[in-house]
């Protein structure tokens, strides 16, 4: 049968996340859960540099709207292998001061950061 994992991310990598507390059951030795790895530049001023970490060899898409819930970004990042991924956020080049949400989905999954752009 299909071995367990339990692993606890730091909370420093997993920033905010809308998944109980980060923690995810891993079957055998495959790719962590779902998760937001880093924001560059937050809180910052310019493109939002986005690495996360996707569970399945499928498409994911990453969001940035703002605190209303209103889309700014949409990206599809093609389907790939299950790992690290990274793609750039361009429209936060034109974003007001203020705080913004990153969201990366994946097969009925969603992971959450929170981002600050300033003047």
């Amino acid at each position: 049968g299909a071995r367990s994992v339990r692993t606890q991310v730091p909370a420093d990598t997993r920033l905010f996340m809308s998944e109980a507390d980060g923690t995810t059951d891993v079957p055998g030795h495959g790719p962590l859960g779902l998760a937001i790895l880093s924001l560059g530049g937050n809180p910052g001023r310019g493109a939002i540099p986005v690495s996360f970490r996707v569970p399945r060899d499928s498409d994911a898409h990453v969001e940035l709207l703002d605190t209303a819930g209103r889309r700014i970004e949409l990206q599809r990042s093609p389907k790939g292998v299950a790992g690290v991924r990274q793609l750039v956020l361009a429209q936060a080049l034109v974003l007001a001061p203020g705080l913004y949400l990153v969201r990366v989905h994946q097969g009925g999954r969603t992971a959450t950061a929170k981002v600050t752009r300033m003047r």
